[in-house]
């Protein structure tokens, strides 16, 4: 039985409790406090009687930051997967994708001159 949850980095937890029914302590009655399943119900016997605990469903979700964030994803993914689904005959398309994986590999090739300054800067 899950007695808590709690929201942690990028989940949201709604809803639950963790009320459970008054069982007073009682050493001279050795069932007080046993808990039974009684068809779909959990019960309690409380000294004198059964008592149902309450059932209590919590909702776990992504919280809003990561909800949009995903929903960014989602949405690039879909840009991509209409520039992937041009033609490739097309002149225009065919020069733009030459065009742009021209400018992913400057762009690596300055990410890598820009490490080698770093470390020979840090030598002198």
């Amino acid at each position: 039985m899950i007695k808590g949850l709690t929201s942690g980095a990028g989940i949201s937890v709604g809803g639950g409790s963790t009320t459970l029914p008054y069982v007073p302590m009682n050493n001279e009655n050795p069932i007080q406090g046993m808990i039974r399943v009684w068809g779909s119900d959990i019960q309690v016997f409380n000294g004198s009687s059964w008592t149902n605990i309450n059932a209590s469903y919590a909702t776990i979700t992504l919280d809003t930051n990561s909800l949009d964030l995903l929903n960014w994803v989602r949405a690039k993914k879909a840009e991509e997967e209409v520039l992937i689904s041009l033609p490739n005959d097309h002149p225009a398309v065919k020069l733009a994708r030459q065009n742009v994986n021209r400018a992913k590999q400057e762009l690596a090739r300055a990410k890598e001159q820009l490490k080698i300054t770093e470390i020979l800067s840090q030598d002198e």
